[in-house]
């Protein structure tokens, strides 16, 4: 019988792109060891929010239908930059990674990307960025 809990992902760094990029690393490491995905696959893609909190939710949201729509798994995040335009956020990114296969062991199933205890924060000692999944636990 596999066990369902909701958890709080949580990444620290030198800015909130790199912040950003660890939590996405961070979220697909959970499903699969992420060194062991092969760089085969290229996606971009652009998000507009009306806050930080809401970019951040978007932004995994987003990642997560990748993962379910197209099977594709993140390995690693070559570039991502967040801007203010007007009163909205904007991230543009560039992920590389594969589909998933037999190749990969799977180890645990995210269920759901929650808006539930979101933190987005910088300040001179870094960026912490945070949010919470429900994760169907595999052992």
């Amino acid at each position: 019988m596999h066990k369902v809990e909701e958890i709080g992902l949580i990444a620290r760094s030198d800015d909130m792109p790199k912040a950003f990029s660890k939590l996405a690393v961070d979220m697909f490491n959970l499903v699969i060891d992420v060194g062991e995905i092969d760089l085969i696959q290229t996606r971009t893609f652009i998000i507009r929010a009306r806050n930080i909190n809401n970019l951040l939710f978007q932004f995994m949201k987003r990642l997560f239908d990748l993962a379910n729509n197209e099977l594709f798994v993140l390995a690693t995040v070559n570039s991502l930059t967040i801007e203010k335009v007007s009163n909205e956020y904007l991230l543009t990114t560039i992920l590389i990674g594969d589909k998933i296969n037999q190749n990969y062991k799977v180890k645990d199933i995210i269920k759901q990307v929650t808006d539930r205890n979101i933190i987005v924060k910088e300040d001179r000692d870094g960026a912490v960025a945070q949010i919470n999944l429900v994760v169907e636990r595999r052992k």
